[in-house]
């Protein structure tokens, strides 16, 4: 369970894979971080998130870019 904005579920909510259970919506100016060991940055598993994930949020800030500079 969490509580998150409707950006991050609208179509799974339109779909039905995704129950609303209360009408308690996360609204804030706060950020979202991915949070990894800097040794895991490279995992296959961590970096296809993270890619999946930018996708998802369009990138605002230039993250994949700021990734892909800093190497390990």
């Amino acid at each position: 369970m969490a509580i998150l904005t409707p950006a991050m579920f609208s179509e799974e909510l339109a779909a039905g894979t995704l129950f609303q259970p209360f009408d308690i919506i996360g609204d804030s100016d706060h950020s979202y971080w991915l949070v990894h060991e800097a040794s895991r940055r490279n995992v296959p598993k961590i970096r296809a998130f993270r890619e999946w994930l930018l996708k998802e949020i369009g990138d605002p800030c230039g993250a994949s870019r700021n990734a892909a500079s800093n190497p390990p």
